[in-house]
């Protein structure tokens, strides 16, 4: 067998795999140690969690309202003049048109009279007991002012931040003692700043005097501030025998009547002569925004402290809100001396600054729970009125708190 040509193919081959060999870059040096350490700090430093979000419990959200102007009670009885024939209602009773007919179902004609009024306390009658006296009341302020204060309510409070720089002494891969970031947050309480009291007011009262056209007075004893008052028309029940011994009863009228317009009418004022038990309130809730850098201090593994401070802004949503009732003890009303009113809400905005410091205690890489303590301040107070009331709004500058947990990734 002829060896030559396999041995010619095969010498081929090798010069052309030596020419291939020599035409390749060299192969790179091994890294060193130093290179290899490098790559691994490099790696793990990208593995190291830079984001923060943190979900806590905020409490916070004092408020001072101090309300004005309060104490002025006006009426809505339109009691009109004294000379027309009309229905008039009083805070202790009324006088209304006449209803009597006659015969055939008609009104009967005016006469200076009517059976339809009632009073509702014997001490109404007058002195000399030839008339019934009602009343209408009012109350003028004597410029006392009310000052309620919201305790902190609990709120919601989330926040989001980056680490940016980290320097001082490693604390292992990525980590060191000093770390500087930025950070956002949001938070949202309620407002409620409330107080209930007594104050005194001007009493202004306005009575007009019915005559009893020479009856004598219907109901309880004008002595007795017991006793109770009357109501007409009305009627009573008698029994009567008759020829053949049996007794069948009736109901006769018995009205009393009385003069359809008043005899007279006064105007007075008392200073002092009107005690009030009210309650004022202004509530709401207040949306905050807060950014600015932080400086990260940790000086071992799982604990650090956090020093932040930056620009906030609130937004504020209150309304108003009162109840004024005159207090009179010692008299029956029928219809209360009272003003309440509630306003819609009023938005406004408010600029500042924070500061704060946050503990936190980090269970392990990547999740903690912290503790914060803040200072806040807005620069702006605001005014809110109702009713020719007024209450002045300070979201006081103070301390807030905040409890929850971070998570890193």
């Amino acid at each position: 067998m002829d060896l030559r040509p396999v041995l010619l193919a095969g010498a081929a081959f090798a010069s052309a795999a030596l020419t291939f060999a020599q035409s390749l870059p060299p192969a790179p040096a091994e890294p060193t140690e130093e290179e290899l350490l490098q790559d691994l700090r490099a790696l793990d430093e990208l593995a190291v969690a830079k984001n923060q979000l943190s979900f806590s419990l905020r409490f916070g959200g004092k408020l001072k309202a101090r309300f004005q102007n309060v104490g002025t009670i006006t009426s809505a009885l339109d009691l009109g003049d004294t000379t027309t024939e009309a229905h008039r209602t009083y805070n202790d009773g009324y006088v209304s048109l006449d209803a009597r007919v006659d015969g055939d179902g008609n009104d009967v004609a005016s006469d200076g009279r009517t059976n339809t009024w009632s009073y509702n306390s014997a001490t109404q009658v007058s002195a000399d007991g030839t008339a019934i006296d009602f009343h209408r009341y009012e109350t003028r302020s004597e410029g006392a002012s009310i000052l309620a204060t919201s305790n902190p309510s609990v709120g919601i409070d989330i926040e989001g931040s980056r680490e940016l720089w980290r320097f001082g002494r490693s604390l292992g891969p990525g980590r060191r003692v000093f770390t500087v970031g930025a950070g956002f947050g949001f938070g949202l309480n309620t407002l409620n700043a409330k107080s209930s009291a007594s104050i005194t007011a001007t009493l202004l009262t306005i009575t007009d005097s019915y005559s009893l056209l020479g009856a004598p007075p219907p109901g309880g004893d004008p002595s007795d501030s017991s006793s109770t008052g009357y109501s007409a028309p009305s009627t009573t029940t008698v029994t009567v025998t008759n020829a053949d011994g049996t007794t069948t009863t009736q109901t006769i009228d018995n009205t009393t009547y009385l003069g359809s317009t008043p005899q007279s009418r006064t105007e007075t004022a008392t200073p002092g002569g009107a005690t009030i038990k009210g309650m004022w309130q202004v509530k709401g809730a207040y949306f905050s925004v807060r950014g600015g850098p932080w400086l990260r201090w940790q000086p071992s593994d799982r604990f650090s402290l956090r020093f932040s401070v930056g620009a906030s802004a609130n937004v504020v949503g209150l309304r108003m809100r009162y109840d004024e009732q005159l207090d009179l003890e010692d008299l029956d009303l029928t219809t209360a001396v009272q003003n309440a009113d509630e306003s819609t809400a009023e938005t406004s905005a408010q600029a500042g600054f924070f500061g704060g410091v946050d503990a936190e205690y980090w269970l392990s890489e990547r999740t903690g729970f912290f503790g914060s303590a803040s200072y806040e301040y807005s620069t702006r107070d605001s005014t809110l009125t109702l009713g020719g009331r007024s209450a002045l709004i300070k979201m006081s500058a103070g301390l807030g708190l905040r409890s929850g947990l971070s998570f890193k990734f």
